[in-house]
């Protein structure tokens, strides 16, 4: 039974992604300006009511314009430096959506080690797989060559990897399903018509079926597997980890006194870090899995963590 420290923790950690949530999406309140600072937040630009950028799409346009992401990247690199992966355990809609639905009382399940060592690096080959993508039609329109190829590949050629975005589809796809059907209601028939379907969303439908039972699975596995997308999936965290998040200024630090090895800081970690083990080999919770989430501090019944910043 967690401790009434830890339950307060983690009504406050949702209000402050709740508040997140509403300022990155401020023109539900009426403020619709968008700032046009990308963030390192897997949120796809195509929210209407988005005030910011959502980093990954900005990366994908960009190179794939021949524009270097000089800005993004910059602002990445400060981030990953200074607080880490903490806009992952903090401000990322998608990663609120996945707490939301570990709060759910199913049992988790805790993924074996093999397993979860090999499923962590898949989000490092979406990673990869995007850049490159990008980065080949960066370099044909930077010499004006390939037009038939990069006008065959439409809409996936300036950003492949969001249209099977589960982000974009939560966030965005069903939404607009949602909202013509409630404005149109009898046009219920939406649902079952491929090609009305197709043109509402501006996707083909084989990709579309995809999207949702994607989505539909991930949701699934989100009640038994804590924040299975940040794990092993996410291109954004796997980004943020590649630029060094694991040696940011802000880090968490064990009491060896006060510890009693109980691995209560490892069994409640959302990422399934071996939490005491690296804090008894490096001294500091130096991981590039770590999202900051700080679940691992507020559950030790001995209150041996504390948040400090790196010297």
């Amino acid at each position: 039974m967690p401790s009434k420290k830890f339950t307060l923790f983690k009504i406050v950690r949702t209000t402050v992604q709740f508040i997140a949530f509403i300022i990155l999406n401020a023109c539900i309140l009426g403020v619709c300006e968008r700032i046009t600072i990308p963030l390192p937040i897997l949120y796809p630009s195509t929210v209407p009511t988005t005030m910011f950028l959502g980093g990954f799409d900005v990366i994908q346009y960009r190179i794939s314009h021949a524009i270097f992401p000089f800005i993004a990247l910059g602002i990445f690199i400060v981030v990953a430096a200074t607080v880490g992966r903490a806009f992952c355990g903090w401000v990322c809609p998608f990663g609120f959506l996945q707490d939301l639905m570990s709060y759910i009382g199913y049992k988790k399940v805790t993924v074996s080690k093999g397993a979860h060592n090999f499923l962590k690096q898949i989000k490092y080959m979406v990673l990869f797989l995007t850049i490159l993508m990008v980065g080949i039609v960066g370099v044909l329109t930077a010499q004006d060559r390939g037009k038939e190829f990069i006008d065959a590949l439409g809409y996936y050629a300036y950003q492949p990897f969001t249209p099977f975005s589960p982000s974009e589809t939560f966030f965005t796809v069903i939404p607009k399903i949602v909202s013509y059907i409630t404005s149109n209601p009898s046009q219920l028939r939406v649902l079952l018509d491929p090609m009305l379907l197709m043109d509402l969303i501006e996707v083909q439908e084989p990709i579309l079926v995809f999207r949702i039972v994607f989505l539909g699975i991930l949701l699934t596995l989100m009640f038994f597997i804590p924040r299975f997308w940040c794990r092993y999936l996410c291109p954004m965290g796997a980004l943020m980890a590649t630029l060094g998040s694991e040696y940011s200024l802000l880090t968490i630090k064990r009491n060896i006194v006060r510890c009693i090895e109980c691995e209560a800081c490892s069994k409640v970690c959302p990422m399934q870090i071996p939490v005491l083990k690296v804090l008894k080999e490096k001294g500091k919770l130096m991981d590039s899995e770590c999202i900051k989430c700080m679940d691992c501090m507020f559950i030790c019944p001995e209150n041996a963590l504390s948040i400090t910043v790196m010297e």
